[in-house]
């Protein structure tokens, strides 16, 4: 009696929702994944960023002075390439550990 009221249609509506349920579920996993290792990957190259630019701020090019009057000051301070190097230096820094900062407290 039941066989004689069930259509084709309605097995084929519930076939699909439980297609797509899996698909679903399937595409949510596969975005974590990926979404993993793009933030994993991303951290390790502004980890490798961070550390040069950091580096290269105490490094400075030309060296420190070891003048009287001057002594620990940059020998290349006046010169504008210098003062070139040192903004360049901060925005990289900066444009490293900003984002980074903001990925991992939106994901954590």
């Amino acid at each position: 009696m039941m066989m004689k009221k069930a259509s084709p249609t309605a097995l084929t509506f519930i076939s699909s929702q439980a297609a797509k349920k899996e698909i679903t579920a399937k595409s949510i996993e596969e975005i974590k994944s990926l979404t993993q290792t793009y933030t994993s990957n991303t951290s390790l190259i502004a980890i490798l960023i961070s550390t040069i630019t950091f580096a290269a701020a105490f490094t400075l090019p030309g060296g420190y002075s070891n003048d009287l009057g001057s002594e620990g000051l940059p020998i290349m301070a006046k010169k504008i390439a210098f003062k070139v190097f040192l903004i360049s230096d901060t925005l990289a820094m900066c444009s490293v550990l900003l984002p980074c900062g903001r990925l991992h407290m939106h994901l954590g």
